[in-house]
């Protein structure tokens, strides 16, 4: 079994989208934390504090055989940020003798008792905070800058006028959803950018996770 968990729905419906466009001839399922068990929130802290362990007892049997996880980094200012996302996950990690290590494309988890490898992606880049959105701002391809940067303006005029009714935290998930919106099918979420040519498959960034994804799943 080769599996790929992530926070939430969102995230899972993309990922799927992701491995059906590059037509990768490997079968991953991507699960969410309540994949793992009904109880577990579809989280970031429902991957490393609740899930993990029960994926990690499931390699260390052989019921698992390639295992990529995926998060956010978050934000440092909301006591998270990519050094907390990487302690925390090391903590889970060490009593099943895996020690996190920075690679070229990403992050892995090497263990000492030659169990697999672990594949690890933090949002958006593995070095800075943030989450998936930040990563898909740095794709909106260029026949959609002018259209993107519009969105953002509106936006930002929600709070000029005050209006907005999300956290500021929010602001980036909002500017997303109003490209959205503003497509030939209003309505998609994060799984409709392989319908339309709305990213830069071609970016560094795009490439760096596709590289990471090959590697954890041995494509």
């Amino acid at each position: 079994m080769k599996n790929l968990i992530v926070e939430g729905l969102g995230d899972k419906f993309f990922f799927e989208r992701y491995c059906e466009h590059h037509k990768f001839d490997v079968d991953v399922t991507v699960i969410t934390p309540e994949d793992v068990d009904s109880k577990f929130h579809t989280t970031k802290s429902g991957v490393i504090f609740n899930s993990l362990n029960k994926l990690l007892e499931q390699v260390s049997v052989g019921k698992i055989t390639r295992l990529g996880i995926i998060v956010d980094a978050d934000q440092e200012i909301v006591d998270s940020g990519i050094e907390k996302t990487k302690s925390d996950l090391q903590k889970i990690l060490t009593p099943h003798g895996y020690t996190l290590e920075n690679t070229e494309h990403g992050l892995v988890a090497t263990n000492n008792d030659g169990l697999i490898d672990i594949g690890i992606w933090i949002m958006p880049d593995n070095i800075i905070d943030g989450t998936i959105e930040d990563w898909i701002e740095n794709l909106v391809h260029t026949k959609e800058q002018d259209l993107f940067r519009y969105s953002k303006e509106c936006v930002a005029n929600l709070k000029t006028n005050n209006l907005q009714k999300f956290k500021d935290s929010r602001i980036l998930k909002a500017e997303l959803a109003t490209w959205f919106a503003w497509q030939k099918s209003p309505g998609y979420g994060l799984d409709f950018f392989f319908d339309e040519p709305l990213i830069d498959k071609n970016s560094p960034a795009y490439n760096n996770l596709s590289e990471w994804f090959k590697r954890t799943f041995n494509i």
